[in-house]
């Protein structure tokens, strides 16, 4: 069982994947459940992106199991994992820019719903989805640039924008990729908690890889730190990040 007791939602299993001699993911297990939100912290290189993108099936494991609610996924595609309930958000925005912000969010919607945009259907009858939609808006604080292209929009806004979308599709568990990267201080704390509240709203399961330490002191109850494609540390972010180990690893590289 994992975390309060919750059924295991996802479980991985001796990962491994190598690329010649960098060991991105170095026979790696995890179990996370329900609710249960981890951030995942380590130097450039240590495999993190790696780790989501064997989550997702972007990235096919030399060997080891990925299961989701007990069922074997490991040969899946990423678009079938996608509507089982694995979403990961991208470090760059995975934004159209030439969208609307409105148009952006309810293309998810749709999606989710298992329908599909169409430019000869009137899909302003959707009133369900565009109520979905316009709800998500709300929730992200985007509902006043709803109107605004995507391309004319910050930094901040794009990273808001593609989180926004990411929830659109009905995730069972949230993969995110640096959600602050590239972003000012007083911007990074409104997208964590923008972000934060709705996977605590949705009672998700989230696996975040966040590069400020302070920003994971501040919003994380566990932290998972990786080195080498293996996590060598995991607890409490004050106890991990004062282990001798985390501290060479993280300090020494730069961090």
């Amino acid at each position: 069982m994992g975390n309060n007791q919750q059924p295991v939602l996802l479980a991985a299993e001796k990962l491994r994947k190598f690329y010649g001699e960098v060991r991105a993911a170095n026979d790696i297990s995890l179990e996370i459940a329900q609710g249960q939100v981890l951030t995942l912290v380590g130097a450039n290189g240590a495999g993190k992106s790696t780790f989501l993108n064997l989550l997702t099936g972007l990235v096919k494991p030399d060997r080891g199991e990925i299961r989701l609610l007990g069922k074997r996924i490991t040969g899946l595609a990423p678009e079938q994992r996608a509507k089982m309930g694995i979403v990961k958000t991208f470090q760059l925005e995975h934004v159209f820019g030439d969208m609307t912000v409105f148009d952006h969010v309810r293309t998810a919607c749709l999606s989710a719903a298992g329908k599909h945009y169409s430019m000869f259907k009137d899909i302003s009858t959707e009133t369900e989805i565009n109520g979905q939609t316009e709800q998500l808006l709300e929730l992200f604080d985007l509902a006043r640039v709803s109107q605004s292209l995507v391309k004319n929009l910050g930094h901040g806004f794009k990273k808001v924008i593609d989180i926004a979308t990411s929830f659109a599709m009905k995730p069972k568990i949230l993969l995110v990729d640096e959600p602050t990267s590239g972003v000012g201080e007083e911007e990074k704390y409104h997208i964590m908690e923008l972000m934060m509240n709705q996977i605590r709203a949705n009672n998700l399961a989230a696996i975040i890889v966040e590069h400020d330490l302070n920003l994971v002191k501040d919003l994380s109850n566990e932290t998972i730190v990786m080195h080498e494609g293996e996590f060598i540390a995991r607890g409490a972010p004050g106890d991990v990040f004062g282990q001798d180990k985390v501290v060479e690893v993280l300090v020494g590289r730069g961090f």
